[in-house]
């Protein structure tokens, strides 16, 4: 098996999908454990948002990808949406100086 056909039976398999959700979980629990236990790092309100969108994207590929029922990709694409959203008022409104 080449080396092609093995990345392309990964992501038809979705394993490239779970590995990237895999390791956007990991990078939160660090981020938010070395901001709690260490008080170093970002504050969860400067990050989380925008984390959640895109995670919320990839679990909308990832649903696409198992076809398994068509309100998934709608419900994670409008979570992803909804996060973007209110990611961007925070930051206006923060620099609006409100």
């Amino acid at each position: 098996m080449s080396l092609t056909d093995y990345l392309l039976q990964a992501w038809e398999r979705g394993w490239v999908i779970n590995f990237a959700v895999g390791l956007t979980v990991a990078e939160a629990v660090c981020l938010l454990t070395n901001y709690y236990l260490r008080r170093r790092g970002l504050a969860p309100e400067e990050y989380l948002l925008n984390l959640l969108s895109g995670l919320s994207l990839m679990l909308a590929l990832r649903a696409t990808q198992l076809a398994s029922d068509p309100f998934g990709p709608i419900v994670y694409l409008s979570l992803a949406g909804g996060c973007h959203v209110a990611d961007m008022v925070r930051r206006t409104l923060r620099t609006a100086g409100r």
